[in-house]
């Protein structure tokens, strides 16, 4: 999650604490077992493509299409089984499409479809965790026979009717095309855990939710971590190639009441130190970051013995980021977008290896006030502070391997005046610039980005520079679909990546900016996807030597990532000339040529989504990082058949991230310029691509003010899935 646009007024403080209050009751509270929808089940086969249920009399209420109400009666939920048979003589169709359509008898009724895989217990009274929640309508590909059950549950009902129907058909996708051959990618499904009764830290069950917003890091010794909400982790010895089963975190944490954990991220430092931390629920109106390390290389040990903690790392907070030092092993930085009004962006420090931080600038330890020296809004105590009032999102931090007393703090925001001139049909942020706040005493003292000003942007994409200013009173050109992606290379030089889409447009595009001298200037922005995808987001990055980068971002030949008939796939572009003056990308699809890993539309408004009735189901991002060898490697989530999977795509031929292989001597080479690739690849073209107007978009889900459909657009307050169902009063 993150959270931009934030206005000044006291009210919105207000409804972050409903919001929270929310949450607080969500999370102690249980789930009651659906009623049984008319009929309660049937089968749906190529011999019986078609089959419907209904329900009525449905009475309900819950903060947020996310967070459903199933009281026992009136019913706010009805069960139905749907026995599926998606074979063809004898034989599995791998292009089989289900496709799910509720229809509410009244409009006014707000429902959504929740469906619970083969395996997935809809009747236990708290939990499961491994269900999903679905668009409307909601397609699934190539999902494997069994029986499945479809939940419809109530946001809002009274006496509410509704009928469901559901259809098979054989549908081949239109993917985008294979790529660049000489990129192969392998595909690791890590294990998921059993969110019936999993063994974790202190005994199962599984709590939170095992997939979405997937994060990947790895050492230069092979060690590291993929981590998921909880924190629910995995780990690796060998580089990514095998990871051992999947570890929740979470009962360790004795200082989160509520017992449920918010965004989650994991690190590890280069004596092989994990690290991992959870954003907890502490108290109404209070959110706290608890830090976990172990020690001994990722193992557990008896009841989690190994992971150690909590250790109080901060509060109010909002997606968080752990940067371990790439030069000294007990100096690892923390930094989370603050939900306090002053305070927007806040990094702490640990030099006892994440057992206790403070803030650099004070000394003060971590809730004992603010930090004043970090990237703060407008007001802020900060000489050079950006003019971040209307919010931003961040991303992880970046220690210089070169100079570690320089620390890189990428984020996206928006002059202040932006949140009150927003369309009102906004279905993205509100976030116009690009910018690297930097410190070089090792976090005391901060400047609002990289230039020797202090002050300036990295890109502003309402400036008229690189795309046509926007008229006035038209919307903003909008980048961070939803967050940015940025990385270092083992000289210092500095990546950013950004999905943009213009004003009065609905396509996104990514673009590629970079900085070798430490981020006093940067290059023009370079369009990175290729080969007729007009919508890209969720963008992801490994960096190597300098110049040598992969990129990887979801991508679909849809002209609207709000379409909910969208298809798509996991991409990836290669450049070893990344620092020229034109740089060049061999793209990929890393994912299957047969299923996309996502049928629906990917809500960019965060939190809103359950405003929107977007498609939230893939969290806001994920990431990339590169194996000990210089091979990139990508984790991502895969829910098109409607049970959510991590995924981790790890090169193991085609171009190499370092100029030399570490692992066999041998010098690596660069594509030769202009080589003839497969259909989907290109050149950066020398200034970015000015698209035309697109004509076919889809049509805004729900019209909202600009400055609140950004106001808590990824925030703590509402989340998905991650938090079992409430047992109404």
């Amino acid at each position: 999650m993150s959270t931009p646009q934030r206005s000044a007024g006291g009210g919105r403080r207000a409804g972050i604490a409903v919001a929270l209050a929310a949450i607080a009751f969500a999370s102690i509270s249980g789930a009651m077992p659906g009623a049984a929808a008319t009929p309660s089940s049937g089968a749906l086969s190529y011999a019986h493509p078609s089959v419907s249920w209904s329900g009525s009399g449905m009475t309900g209420s819950a903060d947020s299409h996310r967070t459903v109400t199933c009281n026992a009666g009136p019913p706010a939920c009805d069960n139905f089984t749907l026995h599926l048979d998606p074979t063809q003589g004898g034989q599995v169709d791998p292009f089989s499409l289900v496709t799910l359509t509720l229809t509410p008898g009244d409009q006014a009724q707000q429902m959504t479809m929740l469906l619970y895989p083969p395996g997935c217990d809809a009747t236990k009274f708290n939990g499961p965790t491994c269900y999903s929640v679905l668009s409307n309508p909601a397609t699934l590909s190539a999902p494997p026979a069994g029986d499945y059950t479809v939940q419809v549950a109530c946001a809002a009902c009274a006496n509410g009717s509704y009928v469901v129907q559901a259809t098979l058909a054989h549908v081949v996708p239109n993917l985008p095309a294979r790529g660049d051959m000489a990129q192969v990618y392998s595909l690791l499904t890590l294990p998921t855990p059993d969110a019936n009764g999993a063994t974790t830290a202190v005994g199962g069950p599984q709590l939170t939710t095992q997939f979405g917003e997937p994060a990947i890091w790895l050492n230069k010794k092979g060690y590291g971590v993929v981590n998921t909400f909880g924190p629910t982790v995995w780990v690796t010895h060998d580089g990514g190639k095998t990871f051992g089963d999947a570890y929740d975190i979470l009962p360790n944490d004795t200082v989160c009441p509520s017992g449920y954990a918010g965004d989650a991220d994991a690190v590890t430092g280069i004596d092989n130190t994990y690290y991992a931390d959870n954003l907890c629920l502490g108290t109404v109106g209070a959110v706290n970051n608890e830090m976990f390390v172990n020690a001994a290389g990722g193992d557990p040990g008896s009841n989690g013995s190994n992971w150690t903690g909590p250790y109080l790392a901060g509060g109010d907070s909002d997606r968080q980021w752990i940067a371990p030092d790439p030069v000294d092993p007990n100096i690892v930085y923390f930094s989370y977008h603050d939900l306090n009004q002053v305070q927007d962006i806040e990094v702490y420090k640990s030099t006892d290896k994440g057992h206790t931080w403070t803030c650099p600038a004070t000394g003060l330890p971590a809730n004992a006030g603010p930090c004043p020296a970090v990237v703060t809004a407008n007001g802020g105590p900060a000489s050079t502070a950006p003019d971040t009032l209307s919010g931003n999102v961040t991303t992880r931090a970046m220690v210089d391997p070169t100079d570690h007393q320089s620390i890189y703090m990428p984020y996206a925001d928006a002059p202040a005046s932006h949140s009150l001139t927003a369309a009102p049909n906004r279905g993205d942020t509100d976030l116009t610039r690009v910018r690297m706040a930097v410190s070089h005493d090792g976090g005391v003292t901060w400047n609002a980005n990289s230039d020797p000003t202090g002050q300036g942007s990295v890109v502003d994409a309402d400036a008229g520079t690189y795309w046509p200013a926007p008229a006035s009173g038209a919307e903003d050109n909008v980048l961070a679909h939803i967050f940015i992606a940025a990385g270092m290379d083992t000289k210092g030089g500095l990546y950013m990546l950004f999905s943009l889409r213009l004003s009065g447009q609905t396509e996104t595009h990514l673009y590629l900016v970079t900085s070798s001298d430490h981020g006093a200037t940067w290059s023009a922005p370079h369009q990175v996807d290729s080969g007729g995808l007009s919508s890209n987001v969720f963008p992801a990055i490994a960096v190597g030597d300098p110049g040598r980068v992969a990129l990887g971002w979801y991508g679909s030949y849809s002209h609207d990532f709000n379409d909910p008939t969208s298809q798509w796939s996991m991409m990836e572009a290669t450049t070893t000339d990344a620092l020229s003056a034109h740089p060049h990308f061999d793209q990929v699809r890393m994912s299957s040529g047969t299923t996309a890993v996502h049928n629906a539309d990917i809500c960019q408004a965060g939190t809103f989504c359950a405003v929107t009735n977007g498609n939230r189901n893939l969290a806001d991002y994920q990431t990339g990082a590169v194996d000990p060898c210089g091979m990139p490697v990508f984790v991502y989530t895969d829910d098109h058949t409607g049970a959510g999977e991590t995924v981790v795509a790890r090169q193991t031929a085609g171009t190499n991230l370092y100029d030399i292989n570490p692992c066999t001597g041998v010098a690596s080479s660069g594509n030769p310029v202009g080589q003839a690739v497969a259909p989907g690849n290109g050149t950066s073209p020398a200034t970015p691509a000015i698209s035309t107007p697109n004509t076919s978009s889809v049509a805004a889900r729900s019209a909202l003010p600009g400055a609140v459909a950004v106001a808590l657009l990824t925030g703590v307050g509402v989340r998905r899935r991650r938090r079992r169902r409430r047992l109404s009063g």
